[in-house]
């Protein structure tokens, strides 16, 4: 199963980008970045505060749309608070965008990743403990991702694991033979002038 964040790049077309490029006048290489860093940002902000009960039962009901008939905050206006305004700056920075234009595209995007996460509840765990399971197992990919400086202004406690990296060679591995080839053919060649 694709990751969210690929499953959110998928959806996000030449078309999506070219169309709002055109409605907020910015060039559709800032409306790209802008959406690249976005999706993490979202991720990272739920991981963030997955052991958080309260926020965790607010977002499910954001997502799946059990407010008693109250309208649901938004996506964004749930997971990053007070420090939207913050989120939207950085963003824009990165993007180099407008406020306005990040502020418009998370009204798109935040309705997307409310569907991603929905769809990939129901068919893995349909409670509030099924989106802090699909996060913390792709966390590397998403706090990969994420846009610099965004982690400080979300205080992520969550860091990514790291990958164990190849081994890399060592020298000792072919300087040693070489050293000693080179000392050979040395000797080699003042024995047969002497």
């Amino acid at each position: 199963m694709d990751s969210l964040l690929d499953t959110f790049r998928a959806q996000i077309s030449p078309a999506f980008v070219a169309q709002h490029a055109a409605r907020l006048s910015e060039r559709e290489g800032g409306i790209s970045k802008a959406l690249a860093g976005m999706a993490p940002a979202l991720l990272a902000g739920i991981l963030n505060r997955a052991d958080d009960p309260a926020f965790m039962a607010q977002l499910h009901r954001s997502i799946t749309g059990a407010n008693g008939g109250q309208s649901a905050p938004t996506l964004p206006g749930v997971v990053f608070g007070a420090k939207l305004p913050a989120v939207v700056h950085a963003l824009a920075a990165y993007s180099g965008t407008r406020t306005t234009t990040v502020n418009a595209l998370l009204d798109s995007v935040g309705p997307m990743m409310a569907g991603l996460l929905k769809s990939r509840m129901s068919q893995e765990n349909p409670d509030a403990r099924g989106i802090t399971k699909i996060l913390r197992d792709e966390s590397n990919s998403i706090l990969g991702t994420l846009p610099t400086g965004l982690a400080s202004i979300l205080d992520l406690t969550v860091v990514a694991t790291p990958e164990t990296p190849a081994p890399q060679p060592h020298y000792s591995d072919w300087l040693l033979p070489l050293l000693l080839l080179l000392a050979l053919g040395g000797g080699l060649l003042f024995y047969l002038k002497a």
